[in-house]
């Protein structure tokens, strides 16, 4: 294996003949107002087998060894410059390297426009792929000599040549002429591809299984396929996600709400409580009071007994008690009656 240095450096833009393949041309206009043409494209951008470098000869490009970047899209642009036709987000090294994105034109006319409509038409066009460094990591070129034999994609690869064992592929390019001479350009005949159309009954049937038996019969009547419904259907559950959102928020407000009148009830409940544990205390003395007037009532026939309230902790309220006291004050009084 052999790292790639300033002297052995393999030109990073191979140029080699593509199929490419265009559907129907789908215009998209966003809430923004911006809008724009869709060109749905499949490129066969590099065989298998090796292809003849104008400098190094044989190179085969090792697929298990490829990565693209990690946004997971690459540039077209047209002849390796500024012109940028689209973009490429689907990547095929099963049989070759087969590459499918979108050419996308901004304005009637212009190059991308300009280019669909030519291969539309017929006119052939070659492909040029770009690579460069994996990420972090240096460009792998195995050299192979004069009468040595490799494998690569499942091939045997006979030397001189070279082999790029691990590369990042950065973007493909669209131009008139490849390197590789000996090979026929098989353009297609650009027809507008039309998806095979579904089974009406089919069609509402699925449908209904996702999204709902009244979105499907609305989808449906207003004759969308099965990407745009989906499209529509992502809408109404955006929307349906704000309101649920919406009356969650409302009933958090309402349950902070009921806690709050919850905790000011339970404080007036212990407040009462409280209240209530006084009342009951004064009524138990009230009811002790009115037993010893009673008491008294009795004893005395119904006469005032001043000293009830001024008993202290020590008074017994016994009557025998009281008595010999209401004894020594009216024998005192009468005393004082008689000077």
């Amino acid at each position: 294996m052999t790292k790639m240095t300033k002297t052995n450096k393999l030109e990073r833009k191979l140029v080699r003949n593509f199929e490419v393949q265009f559907s129907a041309p789908k215009e998209v206009e966003k809430e923004n107002g911006l809008k724009w043409t869709e060109f749905p494209v499949t490129l066969k951008a590099r065989d298998v087998g090796p292809i003849l470098h104008w400098w190094h000869g044989k190179v085969a490009h090792d697929f298990s060894g490829m990565s693209v970047p990690s946004v997971g899209r690459i540039p077209i642009d047209h002849v390796h410059s500024d012109d940028a036709l689209g973009y490429i987000d689907e990547f095929d090294t099963k049989d070759g390297l087969t590459l499918k994105g979108k050419f996308i034109s901004t304005q009637e006319g212009d190059l991308a426009w300009q280019l669909a409509t030519k291969m539309a038409a017929g006119v052939p066009y070659q492909s040029s792929i770009f690579f460069d460094n994996p990420d972090g990591e240096e460009l792998d070129i195995q050299e192979v000599k004069k009468d040595k034999t490799e494998t690569v994609n499942g091939r045997v690869f006979e030397g001189p040549g070279c082999i790029v064992r691990k590369w990042m592929l950065r973007g493909v390019a669209t131009c008139l002429y490849g390197a590789d001479a000996n090979t026929s350009t098989n353009v297609l005949k650009h027809q507008p591809h039309e998806e095979p159309t579904m089974d009406p009954k089919e069609q509402l049937k699925e449908f209904t299984e996702k999204f709902g038996a009244e979105l499907a019969n609305k989808y449906f009547t207003e004759g969308l396929d099965v990407e745009a419904a989906t499209s529509k259907f992502c809408g109404v559950l955006q929307e349906r996600l704000g309101i649920a959102e919406k009356l969650s928020a409302e009933k958090d407000g309402k349950i902070a709400e009921l806690e709050t009148k919850l905790s000011e009830a339970n404080g007036k409940v212990t407040e009462l409580t409280a209240q209530s544990g006084k009342i009951t205390e004064l009524e138990t003395k009230l009811g002790e009071a009115q037993s010893k007037i009673e008491v008294f009532e009795k004893q005395y026939g119904g006469l005032p007994y001043d000293k009830l309230g001024a008993q202290t902790g020590e008074t017994t309220g016994n009557v025998s008690n009281a008595e010999q006291e209401y004894a020594a004050e009216m024998k005192a009084a009468k005393e004082s009656g008689d000077e």
